[in-house]
């Protein structure tokens, strides 16, 4: 999962290294906008529906791992 994850994340940020640790706001530089289009992404990719109400609960990358894995 991290490494599909990580893969959709490098279209939407432009640093070196993503971690499961990795702050999505502060770490990766995702705007809200940024957020929405890569959440966006992710559901089509992986085929999973996300709930609007916890798209900004994700914090790091690894909320989001644990979520779709929950």
């Amino acid at each position: 999962m991290l490494e599909q994850i990580t893969e959709i994340l490098k279209n939407y940020c432009n640093v070196d290294q993503i971690t499961p640790q990795s702050y999505l706001k502060n770490d990766l530089g995702l705007d809200s906008l940024r957020l929405i289009n890569f959440i966006v992404e992710v559901e089509n990719s992986l085929n999973v529906v996300i709930n609007e109400s916890d798209i900004y609960r994700f914090m790091t990358v690894q909320d989001i791992i644990d979520y779709l894995e929950g």
